[in-house]
């Protein structure tokens, strides 16, 4: 087509030439043709540009140059018009063909240098080894019109981390990827590797050792150029960088919280050494007064053996807390559901805790009709325990707890509200996180493990807790259980 393009373009020049000839010079109507070997080598190439340059020659023969309508010629001068034509306008063809490829190729550099920029700069902003991998597949489908898979070994076989899965669909691909990944090399398509192959396989290098392949199924009808294979060569070059960053990254993170358990574990010894040491001490004076002195009235005995039992109480607490804590953490937390009335489980808590809540006036609020939920009632009873007792220690002047129930949505939130102090609004997050006290100018007993321990049942059950300050002054704490 653009061939005929370039003979058609001659015909109108020798057409507008034939009505000029009589008003300009041969040597003019000469360069009539040489702006068609330009026109034509600019717009469509080596090929149609040669053949307007060995035709222009001839049809200025034929037409123009004595005897007419003949190859003949009469004066020998024209000779040399007709080398001359021919060689400028090969030359001139030449150096617009290579203007034009130079011109080609800065486009194409400029092109692949953005999309390495902008490969580069989502690959830093990336975090995340399956982001990381769907960014850089997007990048490469986008820039060489291709479809792109990453391929790890997993136990000697080759999968697909990320991508489409039926990319690699014949038995000469899965020879093709496990010759990439062995030798390091590319392999399959347009390669001297298992080249019989439909997609491309590039071998992804680590520091240490080969991480995966990136699998490339190139528009057959678009074969690539040696560019875009060495910027393809770049792009698994920087998923490499990016995967060794992540990694780098994750091995920081494991030594963080690595620290994080040292000095948690830190605080564990010191917490339970101190609120061990703490009824320990005091069961062990209770007894040794007992013991020591034998003439001490029954009304004191028994005053010291309550102080006793109350303390070994308050240690069964603190040891059920760590009992319950790494049964959480360990996954090993067993569940036996069965439907219960949200009033029985509210009214068995605060039956357990009558002797502590002796001192609080207490208001419920349970709307009649509200449904059961499907609970393991010892461990929610647990739960709403620990909660009162949070609202005991924490209460001062005001000693009123107030508990509701009602239902929002799908679920059945439980409240219970102190009237207390309150917490600090940059601690709400964290009080629920092991260990973690709130800071108080006040001391209170407390290990950080119970509303911990809250935390960890309640999400069990497919539940969600949370703290709030109450408007009337205090805490309230809110857990809600899905129907």
């Amino acid at each position: 087509m653009n061939y005929l393009k370039s003979i058609i373009l001659l015909i109108i020049v020798s057409f507008f030439g034939s009505i000029l000839q009589h008003t300009i010079a041969h040597t003019n109507l000469a360069m009539l043709y040489i702006l068609v070997v330009v026109i034509t080598s600019i717009l469509w190439g080596k090929g149609p540009s040669l053949v307007a340059a060995i035709l222009s020659v001839l049809i200025f023969d034929f037409f123009f140059v004595p005897p007419h309508f003949s190859l003949t010629v009469a004066d020998t001068e024209y000779l040399i018009t007709f080398g001359t034509l021919f060689i400028v306008g090969t030359v001139i063809s030449s150096l617009t063909l290579k203007a034009r490829k130079q011109a080609e190729t800065a486009k194409n550099r400029e092109a692949h240098t953005r999309a390495l920029y902008n490969m580069s700069k989502d690959i830093v902003q990336t975090i995340g080894q399956e982001t990381l991998f769907k960014m850089v597949i997007n990048h490469v489908n986008k820039t060489f019109d291709a479809e792109t898979a990453i391929f790890v070994n997993n136990n000697d076989k080759m999968i697909v981390k990320s991508g489409p899965h039926d990319i690699m669909n014949t038995e000469t691909d899965a020879s093709a990827l496990m010759e990439s990944f062995k030798n390091g090399k590319p392999a399959g398509w347009n390669t001297n590797l298992v080249p019989e192959a439909n997609v491309y396989y590039l071998p992804i290098h680590t520091t240490n050792n080969m991480f995966g392949v990136l699998g490339v199924k190139f528009n057959k009808k678009k074969s690539p150029t040696h560019e875009q294979y060495r910027l393809l060569e770049t792009f698994a070059n920087q998923i490499a960088l990016a995967f060794e960053r992540n990694k780098l990254a994750d091995a920081e993170q494991q030594a963080n919280s690595l620290r994080e358990r040292e000095k948690l574990h830190t605080v564990f010894l010191n917490s339970i050494s101190h609120d061990m040491k703490t009824p320990l001490a005091a069961i062990s004076g209770s007894l040794s007064s007992i013991l020591n002195d034998t003439n001490m009235d029954e009304t004191s005995k028994k005053i010291l053996l309550e102080t006793a039992y109350e303390e070994s109480t308050r240690m069964n607490h603190l040891v059920g807390d760590l009992l319950d804590m790494a049964r959480v953490e360990a996954g090993a937390l067993q569940i036996n559901k069965n439907y219960a009335e949200v009033k029985d489980l509210i009214g068995s808590s605060l039956k357990q805790m009558e002797k502590t809540l002796k001192d609080f006036t207490i208001f419920v609020k349970i709307p009649y009709d509200l449904p059961e939920i499907s609970v393991d009632f010892i461990l929610m009873t647990k739960v709403l325990k620990n909660i009162l007792d949070n609202a005991v220690k924490h209460s001062q002047n005001i000693k009123e707890i107030i508990v509701s129930a009602y239902l929002t949505g799908n679920c059945i939130d439980i409240s219970i509200a102190d009237r207390g102090i309150g917490i600090p609004t940059d601690d709400l997050e964290h009080v629920f996180n092991k260990f973690y006290r709130v800071k108080r100018p006040t001391n209170y007993d407390g290990t950080g493990l119970g509303l911990s321990v809250c935390k960890g049942i309640v999400e069990a059950h497919k539940g969600k807790i949370r703290a709030e300050n109450f408007d009337n002054g205090g805490t309230i704490i809110i857990i809600s259980m899905p129907l």
